[in-house]
């Protein structure tokens, strides 16, 4: 008899945070940006080492906690190293301090 998991909301979120590094690691892989490129290859080994973890120490975890660290993983990762996302333009606030 086969096993037949349910799949969660949080498994379609992880899938597409390794769609997404996957489809930035080609972007970047042909704009030619190598700090860029390297980045991907970090949220994928993060995801990775996180479900390696969770799967060998058999920790219980509620769905409301790994949403949180996949949304605290895809805002600080992708959001603002990939999109640039936090930006800060320290220039124009030192500049034009009154």
């Amino acid at each position: 008899m086969k096993y037949k998991k349910n799949y969660t909301f949080n498994d379609y979120f992880e899938l597409f945070l390794y769609a997404l590094a996957f489809i930035c690691f080609i972007y970047f892989l042909i704009k030619g940006d190598i700090q860029k490129i390297l980045q991907p290859l970090l949220i994928v080994s993060v995801l990775i080492t996180l479900k390696m973890m969770l799967k060998r120490t058999k920790l219980p975890i509620s769905h409301g906690l790994r949403f949180s660290i996949l949304a605290f993983i895809f805002v600080t990762m992708f959001f603002a190293n990939e999109f640039r996302g936090f930006r800060i333009k320290l220039d124009k606030m030192i500049l034009h301090a009154p």
